[in-house]
């Protein structure tokens, strides 16, 4: 069984081919995995998050034809377009790249087009020869017999992305916030107060807030001043057990998510229906996730849970999404907007621009 056929290299370029795209059939199973981008170009909140954010321009001509290209700089030709009034090109808009891994049956077969037939290369070294990929195996039939009896081209986990917009981004928020209520002995915790991460002061009167539960949970995402010694900075929560004596809540990539899209148009939403420990949850084949001791508990150290040796492989490898989305060339806009010479931002030489147009963006932070 092969779960992973990348080098070991600890960034790679994604392709469209890695994304997740949730439905509305199925559930999908993912971890959200730690990474690190630091947001530069200050489009989010100016630091480092572990999810890379860029700014993309949607384009739809009146054939139906859409292209989602990333926002370039002012000199862009979609941004001398959209200056013009051009209405067929939307104003940039943030898009929130994270690094996951999406559990599920997959098996290492040849692609095939939109009428059944097998693709082949059509030139280089492997001329001739079909191409292959690992594709989610659908078959109730065929899922149970390869967890069963895997072969070398089986996987039951693959390293992936999901891309959303703001809303979505929101929904993920969800997976944090069940998270934090699972303690590592299994039990559930409650967040009872806030303290200073500095002097350690509590940063509530719980006694006369009139905070919801919500907002309780919310108050953690952003800093906040001690009136006791002054310091900024994000607070720590103080948690309670209902079972042990020392409460450790789940972080957001010690969690697995049970995803589904659910609603229509704008009112789609990324429903998260359970948050489980990645110590409660199985693989395909019926194997853990993390290393078992022989009393059946997971092993913990220093507050990690020790991950089998592929699925951590692939845990520490980040996706390059600055390197995955170019901004495109001024000359590939213009064709495809059917720009003449002499129309504003028309260009014919293929030149590409690597700065992201800057618009005012509601701050926020995943943690």
């Amino acid at each position: 069984m092969n779960n992973n056929n990348n080098n070991e290299s600890t960034s790679w370029t994604p392709r469209w081919t890695n994304q997740i795209r949730l439905n509305h059939n199925k559930h999908d199973y993912i971890m959200l995995t730690d990474a690190f981008y630091e947001d530069t170009e200050n489009l989010d909140n100016g630091e480092a998050n572990p999810y890379w954010v860029g700014q993309f321009q949607s384009v739809k001509l009146a054939n139906g034809r859409f292209k989602s290209w990333r926002a370039g700089d002012k000199d862009s030709t979609l941004s001398i377009r959209l200056d013009e009034g051009d209405t067929r090109i939307s104003y940039p808009k943030n898009r929130f790249f994270f690094n996951t891994v999406h559990f599920d049956v997959y098996h290492k077969d040849p692609v095939k087009d939109a009428k059944g037939n097998i693709r082949v290369f059509k030139g280089g070294p492997n001329k001739g020869q079909p191409i292959v990929s690992w594709q989610v195996v659908e078959g109730i039939r065929d899922r149970k017999a390869l967890a069963k009896s895997p072969d070398e081209d089986t996987a039951f986990f693959r390293k992936t992305y999901i891309e959303v917009g703001p809303a979505h981004y929101e929904n993920l928020l969800t997976i944090l916030d069940k998270a934090k209520e699972l303690c590592h002995c299994g039990g559930h915790l409650d967040v009872v107060n806030y303290n200073c991460s500095s002097c350690g002061h509590e940063l509530l009167d719980m006694d006369n807030s009139d905070l919801s539960v919500a907002d309780l949970n919310r108050f953690g995402e952003s800093k906040h001043r001690c009136n006791n010694c002054s310091n900024r900075d994000f607070p720590v929560p103080v948690v309670e057990c209902d079972t042990c004596e020392d409460p450790t809540p789940h972080r957001f990539d010690q969690v697995v998510a049970k995803l589904k899209k659910v609603g229509t148009g704008p009112q789609t939403v990324i429903q998260v229906d359970d948050v489980i420990s990645v110590a409660a949850f199985a693989l395909d084949n019926k194997q853990p996730l993390v290393e078992i001791d022989e009393d059946g508990n997971p092993v913990i150290e220093n507050g990690e849970f020790i991950f089998s040796e592929d699925l951590e492989t692939v845990m520490n490898v980040q996706w390059d999404f600055d390197a995955g989305n170019p901004t495109p060339s001024n000359g590939e806009v213009s064709s495809f907007l059917g720009l003449q010479p002499g129309d504003a931002g028309y260009e014919a030489e293929q030149v590409g621009y690597s700065s992201t147009k800057k618009t005012n963006v509601s701050r926020r932070r995943f943690r």
